[in-house]
């Protein structure tokens, strides 16, 4: 990395279940020199001087970085979102903060700083007046490329989902617009050194566990693996009723000792797991899961999913393509195997995901980018078997 790339990181500090957002912190961390702004990072003094008066102070930016909670929050009650959260500081000192933000990053348009919209939420449902925010902004948008989204019509599964009322179509437009597509800087889970793990198959005490929220091809999941006439070990601290009184018990107390326990507990599940099942919902969205398992030695078992091979998967390589209706005889041969075939599997995908989805590896796509935009020569980017494909003017 020769030229280095000041980078202003904004936003109210917080801490999450899972580490999506530290864990891009840190892909910034090493792909510039970061500065973060916002309540929990800086000073109530200097957040009440405004973000023109920080920039200006820090003598410019090449580029700014915010997410959803900063511009799509809600003008009737714009701390709603933050009431769940577990912060670092008092909700009273952000409303002024958010209105600023909010204003500096859609209406300003100084052509010597760069905008980045950090895309770390669930488009599924997203308004129109929030891809308009996104449109006047003029901003680059760090999110998966267009072949990871799915339009409504094609997702067969979804009216099984407690959630399929409330998806729309807005953001699968607004990412297939050939205007849109110049603008993606394809970013995926980045996985820390800490999320890896290379226990062996023998030590491990589960046969399967099913991590997560109980989306429709999970529950059938469970409850064929429950019907099944092979006696499995199911693993239950990464899911169930459980984990869902612990994951509420943080919401209410906002303690960060629940939190840990919930995020140490998760581990641990899939760490004592020989396989691990999981889905992207209906929506078929590529999920944090489908790292997190194979970057802990677990075998991903999972219904094929096309936008997965983008990634690098690839069947009885790193990972296993499984029917539900065939899940338990799978399972059950993946088990009783003396032959290390599978546990091969399992360690292409934990190497798999340490050469192509670490912090390490995204913090040199993210250069690569952010060097191609500074320069001008920025015309959109997208993964494929794998590895980053940037397309340039």
């Amino acid at each position: 990395m020769n030229k280095v790339f000041k980078v202003l990181y904004v936003d109210v500090y917080r801490h999450y279940h899972n580490p999506n957002n530290a864990n891009f912190l840190k892909v910034l961390q090493k792909s510039s020199r970061l500065t973060k702004y916002g309540p929990g990072f800086t000073d109530k003094e200097v957040l009440d001087k405004g973000i023109t008066n920080f920039i200006d102070n820090n003598k410019g930016f090449d580029f700014i970085v915010t997410e959803h909670m900063c511009i799509m929050w809600d003008e009737k009650d714009p701390l709603k979102a933050f009431k769940n959260s577990t912060l670092e500081v008092d909700l009273g000192i952000c409303s002024a903060f958010l209105e600023d933000i909010k204003d500096y990053f859609v209406n300003n348009h100084n052509q010597k700083i760069k905008k980045l919209f950090f895309c770390n939420f669930d488009p599924y449902n997203i308004s129109i007046k929030n891809i308009e925010l996104l449109e006047k902004s003029k901003c680059y948008l760090i999110t998966k490329d267009h072949k990871f989204w799915y339009q409504s019509n094609e997702l067969e599964n979804l009216i099984f989902e407690d959630f399929n009322d409330k998806v729309n179509d807005n953001w699968f437009k607004f990412i297939s617009l050939p205007s849109t597509k110049k603008k993606v800087i394809s970013y995926h889970t980045a996985l820390d050194k800490n999320e890896f793990c290379s226990k062996r198959f023998i030590k491990r005490k589960y046969d399967i566990s099913i991590p997560g929220v109980e989306y429709h091809s999970r529950k059938i999941a469970s409850r064929e693996l429950k019907l099944s006439n092979y006696a499995f070990k199911i693993g239950k601290k990464s899911s169930g009723l459980r984990r869902k009184i612990i994951s509420r018990l943080m919401q209410i107390t906002k303690s960060k000792t629940i939190l840990r326990y919930y995020q140490d507990s998760y581990s641990k599940g899939i760490n004592d797991s020989k396989t691990c099942f999981t889905c992207g919902s209906a929506l078929m969205y590529t999920i944090r899961k489908f790292y997190e398992i194979p970057a802990r030695g677990s075998l991903l078992l999972c219904e094929p999913l096309e936008p997965l091979k983008h990634l690098g998967f690839e069947n009885k390589d790193n990972c296993i393509f499984v029917s539900l209706e065939d899940l338990d005889k799978k399972l059950y041969e993946i088990i009783n195997d003396k032959s290390n075939i599978f546990q091969k599997v399992a360690d292409n995908g934990r190497e798999m995901m340490f050469s192509l989805h670490s912090i390490e590896t995204r913090a040199h796509q993210l250069y690569k980018m952010m060097l191609s935009i500074d320069q001008e020569r920025f015309n959109g980017s997208e993964f494929l078997a794998g590895h980053l494909n940037i397309h340039e003017k």
